[in-house]
């Protein structure tokens, strides 16, 4: 929507009547489209850049804090990312979101593994790890389109990372502390 709104598109309201759609007779200049359409990407694009990055650093900052809110929010973070990657077409916009859920999600791998040591480390990094893999070489061994149900599963998983994020962004800045500490 801020890209469309910065490329001037106009949305004209839908007609809701018969009538309305038959009184319609506006021609469209293609080419100003088309240039509006190519200047709207470009927006996108700088916008998906603009937030990633500082995303990934941020990630980085909370796998290292040794919080396990922080972790936790970083991980969710970094797997939204990768979620949200799929619904981009454009290579400029897909990759940065690859890239920061990748790096976000292997921060925290060795963030992990400099907390921890000996079994625990391969309990908490590498089964998960190897899950992941296993999990993208299915994925990316598929040479057909990606079902509906399975589509509908992500989007579903997206959602629920959105809401997950609120409370864990609260307790990383020590708002239910600062909220139990009002009462006295």
């Amino acid at each position: 929507t801020v890209a469309l709104g910065l490329a001037r598109f106009e949305v004209d309201p839908l007609p809701t009547t018969v009538d309305e759609v038959y009184a319609d007779h506006e021609t469209v200049d293609a080419a100003a489209v088309a240039s509006r359409t190519r200047q709207a990407v470009g927006h996108l694009t700088a916008l998906v850049q603009g937030l990633c990055w500082p995303a990934l650093v941020a990630c980085f900052v909370l796998a290292f804090s040794r919080d396990v809110t922080g972790q936790v929010l970083a991980a969710l973070v970094g797997l939204g990312m990768l979620l949200r990657a799929r619904l981009f077409v454009t290579v400029g916009q897909r990759l940065p979101l690859l890239i920061a859920g990748t790096g976000a999600i292997a921060g925290l791998m060795v963030a992990l593994i400099s907390e921890f040591d000996g079994m625990t480390v391969i309990l908490a990094t590498a089964l998960p790890s190897l899950a992941v893999v296993v999990g993208c070489l299915l994925v990316a061994g598929r040479r057909r389109r990606v079902s509906p149900s399975v589509t509908r599963a992500a989007e579903l998983i997206e959602m629920a990372i959105a809401v997950a994020v609120v409370p864990l962004v609260a307790g990383v800045l020590g708002l239910f502390g600062f909220i139990r500490g009002l009462g006295g």
